[in-house]
């Protein structure tokens, strides 16, 4: 056999060699439940309550939706949103307007069941307009206001409710973004608004999406791969609550400046560094309610898992209280 022989039967076994070990990963990956991406059959059942938009990356969608979190028909919700958000059916010369993400606008909860309806129970002189958005942080809360705060009169009290998972969000996380991808089969949008550090402030960025591995939706190694990359690429994003505050610093001063009276950040849930939010909060003069002894995420929607109406309910006593 020549030299020319042996290295063409090298080779051979190699790419051989190669290919079955990739088999055998792959299999053995999908033996252990790890196999290639999916869009999130989860929400194929929930209702499009929101519309593409250049700027904000969605925004929400008039309507009356109803479906079940659970799944079982005797679970079904209904959540109704107008021009205003989610808002109560009160009146009066005081008006509060709430923002933030999904645990704001009560996604889950029944109508009259969430924060903004429970809030203007506790406090019927006071008109409150919920303006929750599923999947918002502080970046697109702050945009969504200020189109707002262009276009009306300001609000007496803008409250944001602060989670802590806002901070990937704010900063555009790869983990977020592609969780935004997967999400995008069933909920259409046009890319997330970020925030990134300038000098002492905060500069904002235009929507960005994350380009998915096509591979990944057919082997499990190509998904593996995929989530390694992630991984990494969020390890390298550092900053994420100082950011968030800064972002939170310029909203309050340019919503002063439209005329809000009172900016409060209320804290709903931030386990890791509750206390470290609340001082890093007040050092800046920040008002902040803190709500985060509202019982979730004990007390949670069963298998959607967003806090329960009891929450909202714990919610909004705390913050009735902390705006008297």
């Amino acid at each position: 056999m020549t030299a020319q022989s042996h290295r063409a039967v090298r080779a051979t076994v190699l790419a051989s060699s190669t290919l079955a070990s990739l088999l055998l990963a792959e299999l053995g990956l999908r033996a252990i439940g790890r196999g290639p991406c999916r869009p999130y059959p989860a929400l194929a059942h929930v209702p499009v309550m929101t519309a593409p938009d250049p700027e904000l990356g969605w925004v929400p969608r008039e309507g009356r939706f109803t479906w079940s979190p659970t799944g079982r028909a005797e679970d079904a919700v209904t959540l109704t949103l107008g021009p205003d958000g989610r808002t109560a059916d009160t009146t009066g010369d005081r008006r509060i307007d709430l923002y933030g993400g999904s645990f704001v606008l009560g996604f889950a909860v029944d109508d009259g069941l969430e924060l903004g309806a429970r809030l203007a129970d506790l406090l019927p002189d006071t008109r409150v307009r919920d303006l929750g958005v599923p999947g918002y942080g502080a970046v697109q809360s702050r945009g969504l206001s200020l189109r707002h705060l262009a276009s009306e009169p300001a609000p007496d009290t803008l409250v944001y409710g602060f989670v802590d998972f806002h901070e990937a969000r704010d900063v555009g996380a790869a983990s977020w973004l592609h969780a935004l991808d997967l999400a995008g089969e069933h909920h259409p949008w046009h890319g997330l608004p970020t925030a990134a550090l300038d000098g002492d402030g905060v500069r904002f960025l235009p929507p960005r999406t994350w380009h998915h591995w096509g591979p990944a939706e057919s082997s499990a190694l190509a998904a593996l791969g995929e989530r390694a990359v992630i991984a990494l690429r969020d390890r390298w994003t550092a900053d994420k609550g100082e950011i968030t505050l800064r972002v939170v610093l310029r909203w309050r001063e340019e919503a002063l400046a439209a005329g809000v009276r009172r900016f409060v950040v209320a804290v709903l849930y931030a386990p890791d560094r509750h206390d470290g939010v609340l001082a890093r909060l007040r050092a800046e003069g920040v008002e902040v309610a803190d709500l985060h002894d509202g019982g979730y995420p004990a007390s949670a929607v069963p298998v959607d898992g967003h806090p329960s109406p009891e929450v909202h309910a714990a919610w909004a006593r705390g913050l009735a209280e902390a705006l008297r």
